[in-house]
């Protein structure tokens, strides 16, 4: 039997130590699937195979559900604005769900100070962070989505119905 395999009575400490590397290894492997998917998508290497965009490659020959297919491919994009954090997953620096969250609200400017607040962080405590901060520019970008003062309350008077 394999090392990596699931072996039946064995020790709580073997399990854990070996679900642990099992993870230390996935986030590898997330980190070269978001760089080989970007090389894919930035070289077109999709039409090469038949499929006229990155999304139907995903879909159809990865099998990626439409909602991850959209997010490598957002996070593709901005990874070309972003040379520091694409340096950072490169490096394997940062995880590719926190490079999520940072490509969501990281500009050219504001990079640098994301991929310090990343690296400080839990990707929950990250989360809410870039939650935040969408919706504080949001609001400054977009006043109509501020909420308004509350409206005065309209007087009620007796109406009677008009029939034709």
């Amino acid at each position: 039997m394999s090392n990596n395999n699931i072996q039946k009575n064995q020790s709580a400490r073997k399990a854990h130590k070996k679900l642990v590397k099992s993870l230390e290894e996935l986030k590898k492997y997330e980190r070269v699937v978001l760089l080989i998917f970007g090389e894919i998508m930035r070289n077109e290497l999709y039409r090469e195979l038949g499929f006229s965009s990155m999304l139907n490659y995903a879909r159809e020959a990865l099998k990626l559900s439409r909602t991850t297919a959209f997010y490598y491919i957002s996070i593709t994009k901005s990874l070309e604005t972003l040379p520091e954090t694409r340096k950072a997953v490169a490096k394997g620096e940062i995880e590719w769900t926190k490079v999520r969250e940072v490509t969501k609200v990281a500009t050219a400017e504001t990079e640098n100070q994301w991929l310090k607040v990343a690296r400080n962080s839990t990707q929950k405590e990250l989360a809410v962070k870039t939650r935040q901060a969408s919706d504080k520019a949001k609001n400054v970008s977009q006043p109509e989505l501020i909420p308004s003062a509350p409206l005065p309350k309209a007087r009620h008077s007796a109406v009677t119905p008009v029939y034709s």
